[in-house]
């Protein structure tokens, strides 16, 4: 399953998170042009393309903790927007993180992430699951 997470900081406005449905019509892989179609398509519709989009979640920008030069490198930035969305999904809603194959994270304002290859998540997957090769199995970089 996927887990998709809708990330706003504190100073960006409500409004410019996406709402459930078109979130939902994004990760659908009947609409033609969505991201789960290409996932779809582009996989020989072999995944697994079952998802939970959890409620948005309001958290403050983690790199501001970080000092100005670590802020310019996306080694110490990346890290810390993912681990804080983890761990702000984690304390609101307490998924079973055994259940998920991969992780989406959607910022509702700019953060310099777009895409730039794979990103080791410490959650504790149990075994590895269809998405593993779209989305990078445990072991791999």
């Amino acid at each position: 399953m996927i887990a998709a997470i809708r990330v706003r900081f504190t100073a960006t406005p409500p409004a410019a998170v996406w709402s459930d449905a078109t979130f939902a019509n994004w990760l659908n892989p009947t609409i033609q042009y969505s991201l789960a179609h290409y996932w779809y398509q582009s996989s020989f519709t072999q995944a697994d393309l079952k998802f939970q989009i959890f409620p948005p979640v309001v958290m403050d920008d983690p790199r501001v903790a970080l000092s100005a030069i670590d802020r310019t490198i996306n080694a110490k930035t990346r890290p810390a927007l993912v681990n804080a969305a983890i761990a702000k999904i984690t304390d609101s809603f307490h998924p079973d993180w055994s259940k998920i194959d991969g992780l989406l994270i959607w910022y509702a304002q700019p953060t310099d992430l777009f895409g730039g290859g794979s990103y080791n998540i410490p959650l504790p997957l149990e075994e590895e699951g269809l998405l593993d090769f779209i989305f990078g199995g445990p072991d791999q970089k």
